[in-house]
C-alpha cells in the first residue's frame, strides 16, 4: 500500500475512488492506483504539457502515463479496469451519436466538393474535414491500427485488462522483429515526439505531430516475461513505464456497513461515479478546447492540422516550495543514477524518474482542479511532494518485483485468469455450475484449449481455493454430473 502520509496528499477524488475499488475488489493500492490514474490521464494528456523547471533542450514535457500492473492469479483485473473506465465509456457512447450525424453531413459535403473540383479544379480550396473519430480507448493495437486511429484524432489510450493479448500479438512477435517498430513508436510518442511510419509507398508515408498515447496494461505476474525481452530493454520503453505488482488478497466477507459506506458516505453519488463524471467532462473539454483554439487563433489554424493537439503548459506555483521539491528530487535521482551499486540495474529508470514525477504532479493538479475553470490548474507544493513520494514508492516497488518472467507466456495460465474473471462475474459465492455450462458459456480462449490444458486450468483454480469440483449422480442419471462451485 502507498504510505499513509503520501496517500493523504493524493487528490481526494483519486484517493476515495481507490478506496472504493480496494474494498469492492478486495485488493490494494498496487492494483488500483495506476488504472485510475491512467484513465484520468487520457484527456489530461490531450490538454496539457508540463514545464520541466530544469533548463534542458526541452522546456515542457508530455503528461502521458504508461502503466503496468502485474497481478497474481485470481486478481480481479477486468472488474477493476471496467469500473475505472466508465467515464470513457459514457463519452464514447455520446460522441458516437454525434459522430454519425457529422459523418453523414461530411459525406454530402465531400461529394459536393468532388463534383465542384471536377468541373473547376481549384487547389486552394481544401476538402471538408472528416469528423473526429469518437473512439478514444483501444484494447488491442498494431502499428497500422495506431496510425489509423490517430489519422482523425489527436490522442488515444491503449487500456487492456489482459495485456497478454497485446504482447503475444503479431506486432510484438518474433516474426515481426519482436515488436521493434511498435516499441520504437511508443517510446517516441511518450517523449512527445512525432510519429513517423514508412510504408514504402510515398503517398502513404505518414508523419504525425502533436499526438498523444497513454497505456495501462494489467497482466498476470507469472506470464510477464516480456519485461525482460531484448526489445523492451534495449529501446528503453520499460523505463518509461510505471509498474506495480498486486498480490492476491484472502477473501474478506463484505458487511452491510462496508457497502453502505462505499455507496453513500452521506453523498448522492459514490466517488467512482464522481470520478467517471470528471473523466467524461475532461474528455469533452479536450475536444472543445481544440476547436476553440483553432477558431479563435488564425495562426494556430494555419500552422496546426485539424487533428494536431494544441497544448497549454502547466506551471508550478512560484509562491511555494514546489520548485524546490522538484529540483531536490532531480538532484537526488541523478546522484542515485551515478551510484554504481544502484545504477547497475536501475540507471535507465532513475534517469527518467524526474520526468515521471513532473507528469504525476501535473496529473494530480488537474484531477484536483475544477473542470469548468477558464484558467489552467497550477501545480502546488502538495502536488509536487505527492508526486515525488509516489515515485519513491514506485521505485521501491520496482526493486521488489517478484515472479516477473518466471514462466513463459502460455495459453493455460492466461485461460486460468480469464476463467477466474468469468466465474466471479457470473457465479455467486457458494453457487455451482455444471461442467457442460462452462464448456458452452465460458470465455473464448477456454474453447481453444485441449482437454489436458482444461484440466490444468481447473487444477490451478482448485489449488488457489477459487473453486471446488465434485461428481454427483442423480437417481435417474446414466452418468455423473460434474459440478463446479465458486468458493471465493
Amino acid at each position: 500500500m502507498i504510505p499513509t502520509e503520501t496517500r493523504n496528499k493524493l487528490p481526494k477524488l483519486l484517493l476515495n475512488s481507490m478506496d472504493e475499488l480496494n474494498v469492492s475488489g478486495n485488493t490494494t493500492d498496487e492494483a488500483t492506483f495506476l488504472p485510475l490514474l491512467v484513465i484520468a490521464n487520457t484527456p489530461i494528456q490531450a490538454l496539457y504539457n508540463v514545464e520541466t523547471i530544469v533548463t534542458t533542450t526541452w522546456k515542457s514535457a508530455a503528461t502521458s502515463i504508461f502503466g503496468i500492473v502485474l497481478q497474481d492469479s485470481g486478481g480481479k483485473k477486468s472488474a477493476n479496469l471496467a469500473a475505472a473506465t466508465e467515464g470513457i465509456d459514457f463519452y464514447q457512447r455520446d460522441t458516437n451519436i454525434k459522430y454519425k450525424q457529422e459523418l453523414r453531413q461530411y459525406l454530402v459535403d465531400l461529394a459536393s466538393y468532388k463534383a465542384s473540383q471536377s468541373k473547376t479544379p481549384d487547389p486552394t480550396i481544401p476538402p471538408p474535414d472528416k469528423p473526429i473519430n469518437p473512439i478514444v480507448a483501444y484494447k488491442k493495437a498494431t502499428v497500422n491500427g495506431i496510425i489509423r486511429a490517430l489519422l482523425n484524432r489527436g490522442y488515444i489510450g491503449i487500456h487492456n485488462s489482459d495485456a497478454l493479448e497485446f504482447f503475444s500479438s503479431y506486432s510484438m512477435s518474433a516474426k515481426n522483429g519482436g515488436g521493434d517498430e511498435m516499441i520504437s513508436m511508443l517510446s517516441d510518442v511518450w517523449s512527445g515526439g512525432n510519429i513517423s511510419h514508412q510504408t514504402g509507398v510515398d503517398e502513404n508515408n505518414v508523419n504525425y505531430f502533436n499526438r498523444r498515447i497513454n497505456i495501462i496494461f494489467l497482466i498476470q505476474s507469472q506470464v510477464a516475461n516480456f519485461l525482460k525481452s531484448a526489445t523492451m530493454q534495449d529501446q528503453g520503453i520499460i523505463n518509461r513505464m510505471l509498474i506495480t505488482q498486486a498480490k492476491s488478497q484472502p477473501h474478506v466477507n463484505l458487511t452491510l456497513q462496508d457497502v453502505l459506506k462505499m455507496k453513500h458516505q452521506n453523498k448522492s453519488v459514490t466517488s467512482l461515479e464522481a470520478f467517471s463524471t470528471k473523466v467524461e467532462a475532461l474528455l469533452n473539454k479536450a475536444d472543445a478546447e481544440q476547436i476553440s483554439k483553432r477558431n479563435n487563433n488564425s495562426l494556430i489554424k494555419e500552422k496546426f492540422t485539424r487533428y494536431e493537439l494544441v497544448l497549454d503548459t502547466l506551471k508550478f506555483n512560484t509562491q511555494d516550495s514546489s520548485y524546490k521539491v522538484m529540483l531536490d528530487y532531480y538532484n537526488k535521482t541523478k546522484m542515485m543514477a551515478e551510484d554504481k551499486e544502484i545504477s547497475q540495474k536501475w540507471s535507465g529508470f532513475l534517469l527518467r524518474a524526474y520526468e515521471h514525477a513532473l507528469r504525476l504532479a501535473a496529473n494530480f493538479a488537474v484531477i484536483d482542479s475544477n473542470v469548468e475553470s477558464a484558467t489552467n490548474p497550477v501545480i502546488n507544493e502538495v502536488h509536487a511532494e505527492c508526486a515525488v513520494e509516489i515515485m519513491d514508492w514506485l521505485f521501491e516497488a520496482r526493486t521488489k518485483l517478484t515472479q516477473v518472467g518466471s514462466s513463459p507466456i502460455n495459453s493455460t495460465v492466461s485461460a486460468a485468469d480469464d476463467l477466474y474473471d468469468w466465474i466471479t462475474e457470473t457465479v455467486k459465492v457458494g453457487e455451482s455450475i455444471t461442467k457442460n455450462k462452462l464448456n458452452i458459456d465460458c470465455p473464448h480462449i477456454w474453447k481453444k484449449l485441449s482437454v489436458k490444458e482444461r484440466l490444468e486450468v481447473i487444477q490451478q483454480l482448485i489449488s488457489n481455493d477459487v473453486i471446488a469440483v465434485e461428481q454427483r449422480t442423480g437417481p435417474n442419471a446414466c452418468k455423473p454430473t460434474t459440478l463446479i462451485t465458486r468458493l471465493m
